[in-house]
């Protein structure tokens, strides 16, 4: 069975456990997530000042799905983002694209601890372009990458805010569906072969496999009245190839309340693989290597919780 279809396998039967249960299991379950929406737009009007008129946007989707009865505890959590903006004269821009799914089930040894298994995946709804370069570059696409990452380890959870997975069995999946990323041997998969002519003899491979320790680290709580910490860690070691360079992936949100359906929200996002390739400058030279990633944003908007 190709890892194709266990994916789909995986991803299927998650779905059908979170919404296919008799009406006595529902009850066990803690449900529930928020939906939002930012919208900005400036314009200008005979602005000696000057300006280009612009349109920005963002939505999002959290929800979550926990059970916790007899010792076992699962927690199931799904994030959906996407953004875009317009400015005047210039072509519509990405600014936000995430799909990510988590899923953790435990079995409790004592008071704060439970031997895990988990699973984390993640991509992109669309397309994506690296628009900073003189010629728009293509970049990225849906399961273009994928990530999917298994393992079994220990969580330690001494209370409902703070988590710390030690997974020292693990396996992470690069997925690369798409064939111009693929051919290019983005992501760390293996590229294209090409005869002298410049024929292709063999397609770039889709998947790469890793076997690996990883960690994550969690912690959302209140730190002051109305105002809320949300952030995430998961460190990632290849047992196999240059286990010292540790993939990181780091988002943080802070969300401000203002009332009960205005938020403020700061996010940022720091990404560092060593098997991603960057084009980037540095005193005029070009470079093409891993390098650290980072992301930040500031919004407000409309946001419910249920």
């Amino acid at each position: 069975m190709n890892l194709r279809l266990n994916i789909l396998l995986l991803l299927s039967l998650l779905v059908v456990n979170l919404f296919s249960q008799e009406a006595e299991t529902k009850k066990k379950w803690t449900t529930g997530g928020k939906i939002g929406a930012n919208l900005s737009e400036v314009g200008f009007y005979n602005w000696s000042k000057g300006g280009d008129n612009s349109m920005a946007g963002t939505s999002f989707l959290q929800a979550f799905a926990n059970r916790d009865t007899n010792g076992w505890a699962w927690e199931n959590k799904l994030d959906l983002e996407f953004g875009i903006k317009q400015n005047q004269n210039e072509i519509l821009k990405k600014t936000d694209d995430r799909i990510e799914l988590n899923s953790k089930l435990g079995r409790q040894i004592n008071q704060h601890l439970y031997f895990t298994a988990f699973l984390n995946f993640k991509t992109q709804f669309t397309e994506g372009f690296d628009y900073e370069k003189s010629d728009v570059y293509y970049t990225s696409n849906i399961m273009a990458p994928g990530y999917l990452t298994i393992g079994l380890g220990l969580d330690y959870k001494p209370n409902e805010y703070f988590s710390a997975l030690i997974a020292p069995l693990s396996s992470k999946t690069t997925i690369v569906l798409d064939e111009r990323l693929a051919d290019a041997g983005s992501f760390g998969v293996k590229a294209a072969e090409y005869d002298i002519s410049g024929m292709k003899i063999k397609d770039g491979q889709t998947f790469r496999e890793e076997i690996g320790a990883n960690i994550t680290i969690s912690f959302k709580k209140d730190i002051f009245k109305n105002v809320n910490l949300d952030t995430k860690i998961d460190l990632f070691s290849n047992y196999l190839e240059n286990p010292q360079n540790i993939d990181v992936d780091w988002q943080t949100t802070i969300t401000m309340k203002v009332n009960k359906y205005l938020n403020a929200v700061f996010k940022t996002h720091l990404i560092y693989d060593d098997n991603t390739n960057i084009n980037w400058e540095k005193d005029g030279i070009s470079h093409l290597s891993p390098i650290t990633q980072f992301k930040q944003s500031l919004a407000v908007g409309l946001m419910y919780e249920f």
